[in-house]
């Protein structure tokens, strides 16, 4: 497994059409595509942080190395779920009433 070099935190999410992707050495492990919008994101930073996403993974039967899963119907979208990702990576956002919407839906934590 490949970590993530000291001091390259990610900060940013890199835009190409409708994928966006965290900037980083690491390839990402985890696909999640919201309406017409797909993230490839890391498991590591987001797992943790949503028993929604950990409640997902414990029910699929798909043990490979790479996963996608669909989330459409989430509170706020994809613009919504794009901020609480970050705050799953450890980028600072703003907090809304939206944001705290979804991150009670995606179950998340503060550790």
């Amino acid at each position: 497994m490949k970590f993530m070099k000291l001091g390259t935190r990610p900060d940013t999410f890199y835009t190409e059409e409708a994928t966006r992707t965290v900037i980083s050495d690491v390839p990402s492990d985890l696909t999640i595509r919201i309406n017409d919008v797909t993230y490839l994101l890391h498991k590591y930073p987001l797992l943790p942080k949503s028993g929604l996403l950990q409640r997902l993974f414990s029910e699929s039967d798909d043990c490979s190395s790479s996963v996608a899963l669909d989330l459409h119907d989430i509170p706020g979208g994809e613009e919504a779920f794009e901020l609480c990702a970050k705050f799953c990576y450890g980028i600072t956002i703003n907090l809304s009433a939206t944001i705290l919407c979804l991150l009670s839906v995606l179950q998340s934590s503060s550790d």
